[in-house]
């Protein structure tokens, strides 16, 4: 069950392309950027001494889908799981340096994509309750994103900014592939 609006939006991302995302193009985005990745780079994402940059490196080159680089990689020791978190931390060059730093400054805004008029009401409580900001534009926070940013909170948005640029790879229509969407889709009011 849904509600009216929510089946209203859905249906028409359905009929623009937008969903279902076509997940076999992540594959391809993944294993392109593993092999313009040298051996000494896939280092960066993963704990020394694992063994698993090599065995990343070796299959990204034996491997034609993200399902079967998986497989390949997979060992007792190195689970479907962390393989697919590896693997998307290469992808937005999340090295381990900066996992550690946003862990380390812990959550830094909490972002608002959508709300009713019943849930405007609730965020306006919470805004004023709250020790994090409550983001609805980015652009009300930085103008292109900086994910080398000293900055936590910039740090964050721009990782947050960089997954929705990669999910609108995956819309079955090529026109709506766009970046940047984020500095323009308003919030959803229902």
């Amino acid at each position: 069950m849904l509600p009216a609006q929510s089946y209203k939006y859905l249906v028409e991302d359905y009929n623009n392309g937008k969903i279902p995302v076509q997940k076999h193009y992540m594959g391809v985005i993944i294993l392109n950027k593993l092999r313009q990745l040298p051996l000494q780079s896939l280092k960066k994402y993963t704990s020394p001494g694992s063994g698993l940059e090599m065995r990343v490196n070796e299959f990204a080159y034996l491997s034609g889908s993200l399902t079967e680089l998986i497989d390949n990689i997979k060992t007792k020791a190195f689970t479907w799981t962390r393989i697919q978190r590896l693997l998307l931390h290469i992808l937005f060059e999340l090295t381990l340096e900066s996992f550690n730093y946003i862990d380390k400054h812990g959550l830094q805004y909490l972002r608002i994509l959508g709300f009713t008029k019943t849930g405007e009401k609730l965020l306006a409580n919470i805004k004023e309750k709250s020790s994090l900001p409550l983001i609805t534009q980015p652009a009300d926070y930085l103008t292109a994103a900086n994910r080398d940013s000293e900055d936590p909170l910039i740090k964050m948005i721009s990782y947050d900014l960089l997954a929705s640029d990669i999910y609108t790879l995956l819309y079955k229509n090529p026109h709506n592939r766009k970046g940047h969407l984020d500095f323009y889709n308003p919030v959803i009011k229902i």
